[in-house]
């Protein structure tokens, strides 16, 4: 194996700057070299080319997903590239507790910071149209359940 290629990927293989995990969020559309820029600029990254041309020699990082991450001490940025590629983000749990009605339940998953309040305001018909079920009942559609969404 050519010396470079050894040298990209010991320099890939370096753990990220962090000294304790840090949330990070990649938006729809964003490409491996604006996360990896913008982890640099972060501090979070120490070698951004390198990591770049790694992905690239591999055939690496042309689909990441968006989402929420946990990057966690230790990482490097080759375990970094497998997370977003393999979409491996943060999941949130949301209870919706047995016996509670669906406006006791629509304000704490509005205000709880996990989910885009796209629905908000919305009379229960209207919610009940924009989620594809025109014309059913809101009430009781809604399991009393734990459920894991990103956000």
């Amino acid at each position: 194996m050519p010396a470079a290629v050894i040298g990209l990927r010991e320099l890939a293989g370096q753990p990220l700057r962090l000294e304790q995990r840090v949330l990070y969020e990649v938006p729809p559309g964003h490409t491996l070299v604006a996360v990896i820029g913008d982890l640099h600029r972060r501090g979070v990254v120490r070698h951004p080319t390198a990591l770049r041309a790694w992905a690239r020699l591999h055939g690496r990082g042309e689909r990441i997903v968006a989402g929420e991450y946990t990057l966690r001490p230790g990482a490097t940025g080759r375990t970094l590239l497998d997370d977003l590629e393999a979409g491996r983000v943060v999941m949130h749990a949301l209870r919706i507790p047995e016996g509670a009605r669906l406006r006791e339940v629509l304000p704490r998953l509005w205000d709880g910071g996990i989910l885009r309040p796209t629905l908000k305001g919305l009379s229960d018909a209207d919610l009940m149209a924009a989620l594809g079920r025109p014309g059913v009942p809101a009430e009781g559609r809604f399991l009393p359940e734990t459920y894991y969404v990103t956000r």
